[in-house]
């Protein structure tokens, strides 16, 4: 039996690889990883995201808070995913301008935020 090898979901503009591997709970089970340029597959956690957003909240209060509604209505209209690899339901490239300001802080990009964050939320 050969391994199976993880699927390139999304690649975001600045190269990280949005990166999603079969689970073990059901035929349909993934998990969501991603790999930065140059350096090892990584698995977000919550609270990465979460820390990251506070940091964008410091930076810029006002658009974070677009930002988390937006979050809000995604996590609202997404539905799990009945397939294998998952498909993006809701992620429109076009939106990223509304919030690109963010990206000077935190970690993570907006692109990022809401590819991984839709993908773990369907997951």
């Amino acid at each position: 039996m050969t391994a199976e090898v993880p699927l390139v979901i999304h690649r975001t503009a600045d190269g990280v690889e949005i990166i999603v591997s079969r689970g073990q709970k059901s035929a349909n089970d993934f998990r969501v990883h991603y790999r930065e340029p140059g350096k090892r597959k990584r698995t977000p956690k919550h609270i990465h995201l979460i820390i990251d957003l506070f940091m964008k909240l410091t930076g810029n209060r006002e658009l974070t808070l677009q930002l988390i509604d937006r979050i809000i209505d995604v996590i609202q209209a997404v539905h799990s995913s009945t397939t294998f690899p998952p498909q993006l339901q809701l992620f429109v490239p076009d939106i990223l301008q509304n919030y690109e300001q963010l990206n000077q802080f935190g970690d993570y990009s907006i692109e990022f935020h809401l590819v991984a964050g839709e993908l773990i939320l369907i997951q």
